[in-house]
C-alpha cells in the first residue's frame, strides 16, 4: 500500500511537471510566433514615388524626397514606379518589392513603357514586355500594397483643404503597345488603391480600321 501511494504520487507529480513544460513551450512558441511577425513587419520596406525623383542610380527611392540633381544613391524618391518594381524585358533591373512591402505613388501621371530613361531595360522590338514585374505576394499579416496618394481619405477630394479642386488620383498610363501596367498574376495578400490606369487613347485593338490602335513597330 506505501509502495503503491508512492507510485501514484509520482505519476501526479510527473503530469504536473508535464504539464507544466507543455505549458511553457506553448508560451515560447507564442512569444516566437509575434516576433517573426513583429520583424517581418518590421522588416517592410516603403518605397516612393514622385514626379520630381530620380532614377535607381540616382536615389534609394525609400525617401519621400525630390532628388536635388547632384549625386548617386541619395535619400529621394523614384521618378517612375518601374524602378521599384522592375521590368519584365530586362534581365539586370530586378524588382526590389519584396513581400509586405508598400510601393507609395505621390500624385502626378507615370508613363508606363518604352521611354528614353528605359531604353537600355526595354527592347526597341519588344515595346509591350516593358512593364512592372508581377508583385510579390504579401501575407494576411503583412500584405503587398500600391497606394496612391490619397488612399487614406476614400481616394476623394478633401474638402477642408481644397473643397473647389477637384481631386486626381495619381495616373499610371501605359504607352508604346505595352500590354500590361501592374501585374497581379500569382499575388495573393497585395492591395492596390487609388490610381488612375489608362493609356490616354480611345483607340481599340481590333475593330474598324479607322479607330484601331498603331500596333506597328516603335515609334
Amino acid at each position: 500500500m506505501i509502495f503503491t501511494g508512492f507510485r501514484l504520487r509520482s505519476l501526479c507529480s510527473l503530469r504536473e511537471n508535464l504539464r507544466k513544460d507543455i505549458d511553457l513551450s506553448m508560451k515560447k512558441t507564442t512569444w516566437i510566433f509575434l516576433f517573426l511577425l513583429w520583424a517581418g513587419s518590421a522588416n517592410a520596406t516603403t518605397w516612393h514615388v514622385r514626379p520630381d525623383g530620380g532614377t535607381r542610380m540616382t536615389c534609394d527611392g525609400k525617401t519621400d524626397a525630390p532628388y536635388s540633381g547632384f549625386g548617386l544613391r541619395q535619400p529621394c524618391s523614384f521618378n517612375n514606379p518601374l524602378w521599384a518594381t522592375g521590368i519584365v524585358s530586362s534581365a539586370s533591373l530586378k524588382s526590389l518589392l519584396v513581400s509586405g512591402d508598400t510601393l507609395f505613388i505621390h500624385k502626378g501621371e507615370y508613363k508606363i513603357g518604352y521611354d528614353e530613361q528605359f531604353a537600355e531595360y526595354c527592347g526597341i522590338n519588344s515595346t509591350f514586355d516593358c512593364r512592372a514585374r508581377s508583385l510579390p505576394a504579401g501575407t494576411p499579416e503583412a500584405r503587398t500594397r500600391i497606394l496612391g496618394e490619397g488612399h487614406d481619405d476614400g481616394c476623394s477630394a478633401n474638402p477642408q483643404v481644397s473643397p473647389s479642386i477637384p481631386f486626381h488620383p495619381p495616373v499610371l498610363w501605359g504607352t508604346e503597345n505595352v500590354n500590361a501596367i501592374l501585374d497581379l498574376r500569382g499575388s495573393s495578400w497585395t492591395d492596390v488603391a487609388c490610381l488612375e490606369i489608362t493609356d490616354h487613347s480611345s483607340c481599340r485593338v481590333g475593330g474598324p480600321a479607322s479607330n484601331r490602335c498603331n500596333q506597328g513597330p516603335f515609334p
